[in-house]
């Protein structure tokens, strides 16, 4: 006869052994279940001591193997709860219960007695029976994979998943390392070496680790694992097993491929586009460019020679005569301003910026002298708050801030006393900067066409202008990275403002 102890109580196994020595019955301790089991098959005991706190899925795998071996399922198990209260209330109790136990390995009975101080608990073949089909049930009713390896890196146990996947539903795999099921499937050779491997780095990580894995499918598919290994370890730092659990995900992974490479086809359509948009505006500036240069030779003659008849021929001239030549000058004067808008317009998307810090204030005041000497003896009270120094090209800027201030100056030239207000507004993103005015105004519903190029939204001949200044303002905002916008209502005037991010970028 023998006894086979696994507790970690010192008391408890001191008292079995002296228990099993004065009856002349051979006595082994062991210290893990590892180690408990590996005992008991190199020499089956009548009787088995174990631990009832013992971690559960430790306590299970001992359990299942003393039940799955045929030389260990008549070994009686008696597992002993609350050991320490036993060995302080004396070892009577305790040998008590030992004795029991005993007589029921001479009558053959294959219960597990399970008691503790002051309470016992028959755990039978059949409630282990029933116990082990629930878990099986519960672990083979997953899609997910799920395997338990001893700290060898042998196979315990797998669900129905796993063994599936790789085919080894026929295949006695308890016991084998993957390297040993490998040569039972030549298609799933390299992936459970792989799996081997990433087992070893699982357990030098120490902690829960995660990875993709790929498996080969007998359908010429490869499927891809998302695959969670948790390492176990004894006290003593010695490995006692590993958890893997898998789930298969390759339609996710099919699904990510597919967007990314939609991805990277409408990226590439969206850079060939925005370089023949890119392309096309770069011509289109060196057309006007080219086009108002070359305009304003025969308009500065025309102008003369209007100048010429006015002088040589005024004595002579009637009213009516004197109306057409006013019109020729007010038809060049329009085209001089359309020359320079267009010049400007192309200066505003070809040139390249330059960059530096300085006062708004300074440029606003410039506008401001330019436009006044345009309008000579009208009234306009400008109003400018304070404004902060901006990160900017500065002549864009000054050239986007006389555009806005001298269409605030056109369209309040009805006015008997105009007022053109300028104004910002700082945040942490960057700078508003606004130009109110109490002049003509427009209706909303035209304001998607104000920043057109050639929009205009009054009748042509009632103000002067080209239609290109605020498409100018514009393109030199958006060039400095912010957005411009527009407000206002019929008679109660108009408000035209523009972002600057605090640190632009060149656009």
């Amino acid at each position: 006869m023998k006894i086979l102890m696994l507790h970690r109580d010192p008391a408890a196994r001191e008292a079995v052994g002296d228990f099993a020595r004065g009856k002349g019955i051979d006595f082994q301790e062991t210290f893990c279940a590892e180690d408990a089991l590996r005992a008991a098959l190199a020499g089956p005991p009548s009787l088995a001591v174990l631990d009832a706190r013992m971690p559960l899925s430790e306590g299970y795998a001992l359990v299942k193997g003393f039940c799955d071996y045929e030389t260990l399922k008549p070994v009686k198990l008696f597992f002993c709860y609350d050991c320490e209260a036993a060995a302080t209330e004396g070892r009577e109790e305790l040998l008590k219960k030992l004795e029991a136990a005993l007589e029921g390995v001479s009558s053959g009975s294959t219960a597990a007695a399970m008691p503790g101080a002051g309470n016992g608990v028959l755990l039978r073949e059949e409630e282990l029976r029933e116990s082990e089909e629930r878990l099986r049930a519960l672990i083979d009713g997953t899609p997910d994979i799920i395997c338990f390896k001893d700290g060898e890196g042998r196979w315990l146990e797998a669900n129905r998943a796993d063994l599936e996947l790789f085919h080894l539903e026929n295949v006695p795999y308890r016991g084998k390392k993957d390297s040993e099921l490998a040569d039972y499937s030549p298609l799933h050779h390299d992936a459970f070496l792989t799996c081997e491997a990433s087992d070893e780095a699982a357990w030098s990580k120490g902690v829960v680790s995660s990875g993709e894995e790929t498996v080969p499918r007998y359908d010429g598919t490869v499927s891809v694992y998302d695959v969670i290994k948790s390492p176990l370890f004894y006290p003593d730092g010695r490995r006692k097993g590993l958890v893997v659990l898998g789930r298969d995900i390759t339609a996710r992974k099919k699904a990510e491929d597919e967007i990314r490479a939609l991805n990277a086809g409408l990226e590439q359509r969206v850079a060939e586009r925005t370089a023949e948009l890119a392309a096309g505006n770069e011509e289109w500036a060196a057309f006007a460019y080219s086009v108002s240069h070359d305009l304003k030779g025969p308009l500065n003659r025309i102008e003369g020679f209007v100048s010429i008849l006015e002088e040589d021929l005024s004595p002579a001239l009637d009213e009516k005569s004197r109306g057409y030549l006013g019109r020729i000058r007010f038809a060049v004067k329009n085209l001089h301003a359309l020359i320079e808008g267009l010049l400007a317009l192309s200066r505003s998307g070809r040139a390249p910026l330059s960059f530096s810090s300085f006062p708004l204030g300074e440029v606003v005041q410039e506008a401001i002298a330019e436009v006044s000497a345009g309008e000579a003896g009208r009234e306009i009270e400008w109003r400018v708050g304070e404004l902060p120094v901006v990160e900017g090209d500065r002549a864009m800027l000054k050239q986007a801030l006389t555009n806005l201030l001298g269409n605030a100056a056109k369209y309040t030239r009805r006015l008997k006393k105009a007022r053109v207000e300028v104004s910002a507004e700082t945040s942490e993103r960057g700078y508003t900067v606004s130009v109110r005015d109490n002049g003509l105004g427009f209706d909303m519903k035209d304001s998607g066409r104000l920043f057109g190029a050639f929009q205009r939204l009054n009748p042509p001949g009632e103000f002067e202008g080209s239609g290109i200044g605020l498409n100018t303002v514009r393109r030199i905002v958006l060039r400095h990275g912010g957005t411009v916008r527009a407000e206002g209502k019929p008679g109660k005037g108009a408000v035209f403002s523009f972002f600057l991010p605090a640190h632009p970028a060149v656009q």
